[in-house]
């Protein structure tokens, strides 16, 4: 599983809704918490994701949207070599 923990920071917020989708489709609105872990982000293959975020108050103000990015990278280094001396026969 792609996840990652996120950092959440909004003055006056009482609850949070979080998404991988800009248009927030099939998100809830959850209580505001400071930190969500193994947040899990998607899709099949590596590449960049981005999470979105907005906040709601008391009273029913919703924010701005907030965003950031991460890159998924599951695929090790290839055709990896080394070279002693420039590949001389002997070395001293």
């Amino acid at each position: 599983a792609k996840v990652v923990d996120l950092q959440l920071a909004c003055e006056d917020a009482d609850y949070m809704m979080i998404s991988n989708l800009n248009t927030f489709y099939g998100a809830k609105w959850e209580k505001y918490q400071p930190k969500v872990t193994n947040w899990e982000l998607g899709g099949s293959a590596d590449g960049e994701r981005t999470v979105f975020v907005k906040f709601r108050d008391r009273a029913g103000n919703i924010s701005e949207i907030a965003m950031d990015r991460a890159v998924v990278d599951t695929e090790p280094p290839v055709d990896c070599k080394i070279s002693i001396n420039n590949n001389a026969e002997y070395a001293t």
